[in-house]
């Protein structure tokens, strides 16, 4: 199952995590603390979708295509 999601929100929502990104290096938080609630936020957000009716199915295979999509940005820096 192969999902895009609307670029436009895509963008909204990374522009709202460099800010944060940005607010934890100026007040000098912790790099650990930080990655730690990113995972955090990421297994929370797992637990709604399932809780909503999404397929542990899906949400890998979601997951697996954005990861590859993610692996061919990083390498085009």
């Amino acid at each position: 199952m192969e999902r895009s999601v609307n670029e436009k929100d895509f963008k909204a929502c990374l522009l709202k995590l460099r800010d944060l990104r940005l607010w934890a290096v100026q007040n000098n938080i912790d790099p650990w603390s930080f990655r730690q609630m990113l995972l955090i936020a990421l297994e929370m957000d797992t637990k709604v979708a399932l809780d909503r009716g999404i397929s542990l199915v899906d949400l890998q295979n979601f997951d697996s295509i954005a990861k590859k999509d993610i692996q061919s940005w990083m390498q085009n820096l």
